[in-house]
């Protein structure tokens, strides 16, 4: 009976922080709902319902993938590199297991054979007998080095991990460390980093990829953005409306702005406000990086449109749409001051 007695509060702790970590990530979208709601209960005007974002039009990941060309070499010629460790990374590879390799684990493969290929080479140059081999190390080298920028295409398009976090996942980020945004940053730059370190520290690759898994705080945030540019452009309609029908002429009118003043306050500067400008730091921290990535001349085409449309064109849409927003309400609480000053100027 002991047991069962500190069983089912610690069970009942754990629902609630699973619920708590879900609506976490829809809480964004219930304010703008409370919002939408809230003045279209007090002004008595209406505006579309709109449907829920979730749709993140990205490429088909299969298409993304580059085929690339595969190199042999005989075991005769593998063997005859006792010399330095080449031959067993190459069999390693070989194996059955070697050759279903996810692209984090053949991405970590190819750096350190890029790397051992170099190292190797600089140790038979010092023998004057392997030269024949020294120049096939040279031709591996420069193949190897050519196809390196695609096999890390592939490692960013087709890791699961990668896929999830640019366009997976559901909800919406929520301007708190749940985000996971220091994660992301250093994730990011680690990726970037691994095109030009080699060998690439194969353990931490696969520590920021699950990272990157675990909070896909990048489709987050563009589905974010995509939603605020909806759900305000939405209500500004209202507020537009509200903005021609009062004119601020009678003591009515007046007490009205008060109300609208207030509900701006609690339900947009307070609520919705702070996480539109965690945002706007999320974005300005890490779209260097999205360019970065979408810079990549390796990088196909499709995922490069992909990244350009949320980390730029979209993510202007949003801005437009909260600037446009704010000059409404702007526009609403200078009414009864442009009156009152007119009044004064008389």
């Amino acid at each position: 009976m002991v047991t069962k007695h500190f069983t089912y509060p610690a069970m009942t702790l754990v629902a609630l922080l699973i619920i708590s970590g879900c609506s976490d990530t829809k809480k964004i979208a219930v304010d703008l709902e409370d919002y939408s709601e809230r003045l279209q209960s007090y002004t008595g005007i209406a505006i579309e319902s709109l449907p829920e974002v979730n749709n993140l039009y990205a490429p088909n990941k299969q298409a993304l993938k580059i085929d690339i060309e595969r190199t042999s070499i005989n075991l005769r010629e593998l063997f005859a590199f006792n010399d330095c460790s080449l031959n067993q990374l190459v069999a390693q590879r070989n194996t059955a297991l070697g050759k279903m390799q996810l692209p984090s684990s053949r991405y970590a493969y190819e750096s350190e054979l890029v790397h051992e290929l170099a190292a190797c080479q600089r140790s038979l140059q010092e023998n004057e007998g392997k030269t024949e081999l020294v120049a096939k190390l040279a031709d591996w080298s420069a193949l190897k080095q050519q196809q390196l920028p695609q096999v890390w295409a592939n490692l960013i398009t087709q890791s699961i991990e990668t896929d999830t976090h640019f366009t997976g996942g559901t909800g919406y980020i929520s301007g708190t460390s749940n985000d996971n945004f220091q994660a992301t940053k250093l994730a990011l730059n680690f990726l970037l980093k691994s095109q030009n370190e080699h060998p690439v520290n194969a353990s931490a690759l696969e520590l920021h990829l699950q990272q990157l898994n675990n909070t896909p705080l990048m489709a987050k945030k563009w589905r974010t953005q995509l939603l605020l540019a909806q759900e305000l452009n939405n209500i500004s309609r209202l507020l537009n409306t509200y903005l021609i029908n009062n004119t601020c002429s009678t003591r009515k009118e007046e007490e009205s702005i008060e109300v609208m003043r207030n509900i701006f306050r609690i339900f947009f500067a307070q609520r919705i406000q702070t996480v539109a400008g965690q945002l706007n730091n999320y974005y300005y921290q890490l779209s260097p990086l999205v360019e970065q990535l979408a810079q990549a001349p390796q990088m196909p085409t499709a995922f490069n449109e992909y990244l350009l449309l949320h980390n730029t064109l979209n993510f202007e849409a949003y801005t437009e749409a909260m600037q446009s927003h704010i000059q409404i309400w702007q526009q609403i609480f200078e009414r009864c001051d442009n009156i009152a000053a007119f009044e004064a100027s008389l």
